[in-house]
C-alpha cells in the first residue's frame, strides 16, 4: 500500500511546500534571513482573528486538507504542518478535501471565481509580497523568475495531467508580464491540494477540472496551425463529411498545444451533422457515439469550449428533471424536492459557469425551496442570496420578488411610478387613502405642498381644459360626500363641452352595489363622452385580492388528478350513479372563514364562484366560524337565494356548501371546531376577518400555532413542512409590513415551519390606493383585454397607420373601450374572469397531465399571478406541451368549467335562472333581451349541454340568433394570448397613452 502511494507520488506534479521553500525563501538572493520551515507554514496559514488577540486562526485551506470536521488543536499543528510539508499520508483523499472546499466556496459567494479574483489566491498573493518584497515588483527580476521557472520546469515532463493541462505555459505566460506573486499564489493552491489534480496516472475527474478552470490562467494564445485555421473555415462552411474533418485535423490531433481545439471541432461538428434529418437511426446513434468521444477527449485536453458544452448540456437535463417537479403533483414533497434542489445546485456548480439563463433558473428554484422551508442549503446560504444572484442574472421571474424583498425595513417603503405624461390628481379628503397615495404619485404630476391637490369645483373648472390627465379621487370616509362630489363632477363636465374625456379618470369610494346603479344612470347622461370611473368598495377589493393573489387551491395543488380522475370514472362504471358523494370519498377543500364582516361576506361570495375544478373532482366547503355564525350564513343565503344548496339544480355544475357555525374566539370551542375542521379534510385555507387589524393578526397566530401543534402530535411530517395558508385582514400598511417578517421567540429569522409564522396579510391601503393598482393593477389590464377579446378587437386591430405615419385607435377598438366603461356590469364581469384567470390556469394540463402553476409556488408570494412577468411566463407554458388533439380536449372541458364558473359569479350577484317560457313571454312582453336586467333572471344560467336547447328556442320562437358556444371557446383558446397582455403590449409605437 505505501509503495503504492509513493509510486504515485513520485509521478505527481512535483510541486510541494518543501520546493516552495528551498527554491524560494531559503534562496539568499531572495531573503536577507531565510525562514524556518515551521515559521514558513506558519506565515502561510495561521492569521491572527484580530490585532487585539494572541490566539492564531488557521488558514482555511490548511484546516480544509487536513480537519474538514473542524478547527485542529494547537498540540497538532506541528504535526500537521510537518504533513503538508513533506505531501505525505493520505494525499489523495486530502486533495478532494481541498478541492471541493474551493469549488463550495466559489458557490457559497454565488458567483463565478478565477485566478485573478479568488480570495485563496489573493491571500497567497499576499503573503508572498510579504515574505519577498520583490516578488511584487512588476520589473524584471532574475533571480526570483529563474527560482519560479526551476520550479515550473521540474513538473514531469511525462505526466499526462501535466501535459493536457499545460501548467507550465500557462504560469509561463503570467512571468512574462512580471506577475511573479500571483504565479507563487497558483503554486501555493496547487501544493496545497496536495499535487492538485490528481496523483500519477490516475485520470482526472470532473471535479479536478474545475478546480483546473478556477485556479489556473487560460492557455496563452498563440498562431494557431495552418491545419487548424483551414478546418475552421471547413467546419463554418460545413464544407465536406465528419470524416473529410479528421483528416484535415491529423496534425493537430498529434499537437498536444491544439488536441483540444481540435477534438472540440469535430465535437461541434458531430452534433450539427447530427441535425440532419436525412440520417437514418443507426447513423444518428454512431454519430452521436462519436460526438461523445470527441467531447470527452476535448474536454481531457483542458478545452473551455468542451466543458462549458458538456456542463450546458448537463444543465438542460437538470433543469428539465427540475422542472418535472415544479409542474407535477410533487412540487412539495420532500423527497422530490431535494432531488430538484440537488440539480439546480449542480447547475451553479458547474465550472466553467454554464448560461445565466440556466443559472438563473436554478438559483431561483433554490430562492422559491428555501423560502418555502422545504431545502436547507448544505453551505448556509438563504433565500435571499438565491434570489438575488437570481435578479443579477437576469432572470424575469426575480425581479418582481426581489423588488418586493430587496427593501425590507420597519416601515413600508413606497416606490414612486415613473410616467412619461404629466398630470393633476384631485382629492376630496385627506386622510390615510389620500397619504398612501400621494407617495406613489409621479415626480412629473402636481402636487400642493407635496400633498395631492384639493378637490372644489372651483378650481377643476379652471383646469378642466388643460391638456393633461385628470385623477379624481372622492375617498372620504363619508360615502355620501364620495357620491355628492362625483355628481357635481359629472355635471362640470356635461356643462363644459369638452372635446374628449379620455384623460379623465375619476375613483369613487362606496359599496359597490349601492353605487353602481347611480354611477351607470350618471354616466347614460353624458353618453357622448367616455369616462372612466372605478367605484372602489374596500370590502369587496380585499377579498378579491386575496382569492386572486394568493388562490385557493393551494392547499390542493398536490394532489395528482390524473389518478383522481381514473379513480372516479371507474367509480362511476361500476355504481352507475351521477351522484359524485354516492359512489366516491372525494377530498374536500375547506375554505374556514372567521369573522362576520362585509369582508367576510365578499369572500364567501367571491369564493363561491372561484372555487371549483372541471368534472368535480374536488367537494368545495366553506365554513364560517364567528359568534353569530348561523345568522350570517342565513343573511347571505337570504340575499343570494341561489347560494342555498339545494334551492337549485344544476346538470354537471356543483356548488360549493356553506355553512355557519357559532363560535367564541376566546373558548376552547375554536380549537375543538377546528381540530374537527382537520379530521374532515386535510385541505383546508383559513382567512381571518374582524373589524381590528391587531385582533386579525392575533387570532392567526393563535391558529398557525394550533396547526403546528396539531401536525406535530399527529406525526404529519408533509403537513408541518406545507401547513394550510392562514391569511388575515390587515388594512394598515406598518402592521403589514413587519408581520411578513414576523420572527419567533428565541428563533432566527427564517423560512421554515418553525422559526415563522408564514402568515399572508390582505387588504392593505397600499395595495389598493398606490397610483398603479388604483385602477386595478394588473388584473384590470387583463380585464380589458378579456373585453376587447369578448368584442371581437384583435391584438393586430388596435392600432391602425394615418396618412402622417403616425399611429392612432382604430374605430372598433375606440367602441369597445367606450362599452367597457359605460356600465359597471362590463367592468365588473371582465375583472371577475380576469380575477379567476389564475383559476382557470390551474385546469390545463400539461403533456404529463400535471397542474398548470408557478414553480415552487409560495402562497405568501403576492405576485405569482398578478406580475407581468410571470402572466407572461405561465402564458408560455400553457401550451408548450399540448398536441392537437389534447389541446383541443382540453378546450372544450375548461370552456364548459368557465360557464359553470360564470353561473355561479351570476348567483353570487343574486341572479336567478329563468325558463325558456318565462324568458320568451318576457320577450313577447317587449323585453328586447334574452336576459331580464330589473329582476335578475337570466336563461344561461343552466347546463352547458341546455344552452343549445336556448339557443334553438330563442331562434325558432323568437328569431333571436344566440350564439352562446363559440366566443367562450374562442376565449378560451386565446388564454395564452390573454395572459400575456397581447392587447395592451401590442403598441407598434410609443404613443401617448390613452385610455
Amino acid at each position: 500500500m505505501a509503495q503504492d502511494y509513493y509510486s504515485k507520488r513520485d509521478k505527481s506534479l512535483g510541486i510541494t511546500w518543501v520546493k516552495l521553500d528551498q527554491y524560494i525563501c531559503k534562496n539568499t538572493q531572495l531573503c536577507q534571513i531565510p525562514l524556518g520551515q515551521q515559521e514558513f507554514m506558519d506565515k502561510m496559514f495561521i492569521r491572527l482573528s484580530d490585532s487585539q488577540s494572541s490566539t492564531p486562526k488557521k488558514g482555511k485551506l490548511y484546516i480544509a486538507a487536513f480537519a474538514p470536521k473542524g478547527n485542529l488543536g494547537s498540540s497538532s499543528i506541528k504535526k500537521y504542518i510537518g504533513y503538508m510539508y513533506y505531501a505525505k499520508d493520505f494525499s489523495l483523499s486530502r486533495f478532494e478535501n481541498v478541492r471541493d472546499y474551493l469549488i463550495e466556496q466559489k458557490n457559497q459567494s454565488l458567483e463565478s471565481w478565477n485566478y485573478k479574483t479568488h480570495p485563496d489566491i489573493l491571500a497567497f498573493k499576499a503573503v508572498w509580497e510579504e515574505l519577498i518584497p520583490s516578488a511584487s515588483s512588476t520589473d524584471y527580476n532574475e533571480p526570483l523568475e529563474e527560482a519560479i521557472l526551476t520550479i515550473i520546469n521540474e513538473i514531469p515532463l511525462d505526466n499526462i495531467p501535466a501535459k493536457k493541462l499545460l501548467i507550465g505555459d500557462r504560469l509561463s505566460s503570467l512571468i512574462v508580464n512580471h506577475e511573479y506573486s500571483l504565479v507563487l499564489a497558483i503554486l501555493s493552491v496547487i501544493a496545497s491540494t496536495l499535487f492538485c489534480f490528481g496523483c500519477g496516472d490516475e485520470p482526472l475527474s470532473e471535479e479536478d477540472y474545475k478546480l483546473h478552470a478556477l485556479v489556473l490562467p487560460p492557455v496563452p494564445k498563440r498562431d494557431e496551425s495552418s491545419e487548424l485555421e483551414k478546418a475552421r473555415i471547413f467546419v463554418e462552411n460545413k464544407a465536406g463529411t465528419l470524416d473529410e474533418l479528421v483528416q484535415k485535423l491529423k496534425l493537430p490531433l498529434k499537437n498536444p498545444a491544439e488536441q483540444g481545439d481540435a477534438y472540440y471541432l469535430l465535437a461541434k461538428y458531430a452534433y450539427e451533422t447530427n441535425k440532419d434529418q436525412g440520417l437514418t437511426d443507426r447513423q444518428h446513434f454512431d454519430i452521436n457515439r462519436r460526438f461523445n468521444d470527441y467531447l470527452k477527449n476535448a474536454i481531457q485536453h483542458g478545452n473551455r469550449r468542451a466543458i462549458q458544452l458538456n456542463n450546458e448540456q448537463k444543465a438542460v437535463e437538470l433543469l428539465n428533471q427540475a422542472r418535472t417537479v415544479f409542474n407535477g403533483a410533487n412540487q412539495t414533497d420532500i423527497s422530490s424536492v431535494k432531488k430538484c434542489c440537488d440539480n439546480c445546485l449542480q447547475i451553479l456548480n458547474f465550472s466553467p459557469s454554464v448560461d445565466a439563463k440556466f443559472r438563473g433558473e436554478a438559483s431561483y428554484i433554490l430562492y422559491k425551496y428555501i423560502k418555502l422551508g422545504l431545502f436547507v442549503s448544505p453551505s448556509g446560504e438563504t433565500s435571499q442570496n438565491y434570489l438575488g444572484l437570481s435578479h443579477r442574472l437576469g432572470y424575469p421571474l426575480a425581479k418582481d420578488d426581489w423588488s418586493a424583498s430587496n427593501t425590507f425595513s420597519i416601515e413600508p417603503q413606497f416606490e414612486r411610478t415613473i410616467v412619461e405624461s404629466n398630470g393633476i390628481c384631485y382629492a376630496n379628503a385627506k386622510n390615510i387613502i389620500s397619504e398612501t397615495f400621494t407617495k406613489t404619485v409621479p415626480e412629473s404630476w402636481q402636487t400642493e405642498d407635496g400633498f395631492v391637490s384639493k378637490y372644489n369645483i372651483e378650481s377643476v373648472s379652471e383646469k378642466i381644459y388643460e391638456n393633461c390627465r385628470f385623477r379624481f379621487l372622492f375617498i372620504d370616509d363619508n360615502y355620501r360626500k364620495n357620491l355628492q362630489d362625483f355628481f357635481a363632477l359629472m355635471q362640470l363636465i356635461k356643462e363644459s363641452s369638452l372635446e374628449s374625456t379620455k384623460n379623465i379618470e375619476v375613483f369613487l369610494r362606496h359599496e359597490f352595489e349601492t353605487a353602481k346603479p347611480l354611477v351607470d344612470t350618471a354616466l347614460n347622461h353624458l353618453s357622448n363622452y367616455q369616462i372612466a370611473v372605478y367605484i372602489l368598495d374596500d370590502d369587496k377589493l380585499a377579498a378579491q385580492q386575496l382569492l386572486s393573489c394568493h388562490p385557493l387551491f393551494y392547499p390542493i395543488k398536490s394532489i395528482d388528478f390524473k389518478l383522481l380522475s381514473k379513480r372516479v370514472k371507474e367509480a362511476a362504471k361500476q355504481t352507475k350513479s351521477e351522484n359524485l358523494n354516492n359512489i366516491f370519498e372525494r377530498p374536500i377543500l375547506n375554505f374556514i372563514i372567521l369573522g362576520n364582516t362585509h369582508v367576510a361576506e365578499w369572500l364567501v361570495r367571491e369564493a363561491f364562484w372561484m372555487m371549483g375544478l372541471k368534472d368535480n373532482l374536488i367537494e368545495n366547503r366553506i365554513t364560517i366560524l364567528a359568534n353569530d355564525g348561523k345568522a350570517v350564513e342565513a343573511k347571505i343565503k337570504s340575499k343570494y337565494p341561489g347560494m342555498v344548496k339545494g334551492n337549485l339544480k344544476i346538470d354537471g355544475i356543483e356548488f360549493p356548501v356553506i355553512e355557519g357555525i357559532n363560535i367564541d374566539y376566546n373558548s376552547p370551542e375554536l380549537y375543538q371546531e377546528i381540530n374537527k375542521l382537520l379530521d374532515i379534510s386535510l385541505h383546508n385555507y383559513f382567512a381571518v376577518v374582524t373589524e381590528s387589524d391587531e385582533e386579525n393578526l392575533s387570532l392567526a397566530t393563535k391558529i398557525r400555532e394550533f396547526l403546528i401543534r396539531n401536525y406535530i402530535l399527529n406525526n404529519r411530517k408533509q403537513d408541518l413542512m406545507v401547513s394550510p395558508p392562514v391569511a388575515f385582514l390587515c388594512r394598515n400598511d406598518n402592521l403589514s409590513w413587519i408581520s411578513k417578517e414576523m420572527i419567533v421567540e428565541e428563533e432566527n429569522e427564517g423560512d421554515r415551519w418553525f422559526n415563522s409564522w408564514n402568515l399572508i396579510p390582505f387588504g392593505e391601503i397600499s395595495k389598493r390606493y398606490s397610483f398603479n393598482n388604483i385602477t386595478g393593477g394588473t388584473f384590470e389590464e387583463l380585464a380589458r383585454c378579456i373585453h376587447y377579446q369578448y368584442n371581437g378587437v384583435t391584438p393586430q386591430e388596435i392600432y391602425i397607420q394615418n396618412s402622417e405615419g403616425t399611429y392612432e385607435h382604430t374605430e372598433k377598438w375606440k367602441e369597445a373601450t367606450k362599452d367597457y366603461y359605460l356600465k359597471q356590469y362590463n367592468q365588473d364581469s371582465s375583472f371577475s374572469s380576469a380575477l379567476s384567470m389564475p383559476y382557470r390556469i390551474f385546469q390545463f394540463h400539461d403533456h404529463a397531465d400535471n397542474q398548470i402553476m408557478p414553480y415552487a409556488w409560495d402562497i405568501r408570494q403576492s405576485t405569482e399571478f398578478s406580475s407581468v412577468h410571470k402572466l407572461k411566463a405561465l402564458s408560455k407554458r400553457l401550451w408548450k406541451y399540448s398536441n392537437e388533439t389534447s389541446r383541443k380536449e382540453q378546450e372544450q372541458s375548461v370552456a364548459e368549467w368557465e360557464h359553470a364558473r360564470w353561473v355561479k359569479w351570476m348567483i353570487s350577484r343574486g341572479w336567478m335562472p329563468a325558463t325558456v317560457d318565462e324568458i320568451v313571454f318576457a320577450i313577447e312582453n317587449g323585453n328586447p333581451r334574452h336576459q331580464l336586467f330589473v329582476a335578475k333572471l337570466h336563461p344561461c344560467i343552466c347546463s352547458y349541454k341546455d344552452l343549445k336547447i336556448l339557443q334553438n328556442a330563442l331562434l325558432t320562437r323568437c328569431n333571436m340568433k344566440k350564439d352562446f358556444f363559440t366566443y367562450d371557446l374562442l376565449n378560451i383558446q386565446d388564454t395564452n394570448k390573454l395572459l400575456a397582455l397581447e392587447w395592451i403590449q401590442s403598441i407598434p409605437k410609443e404613443p401617448e397613452q390613452e385610455l
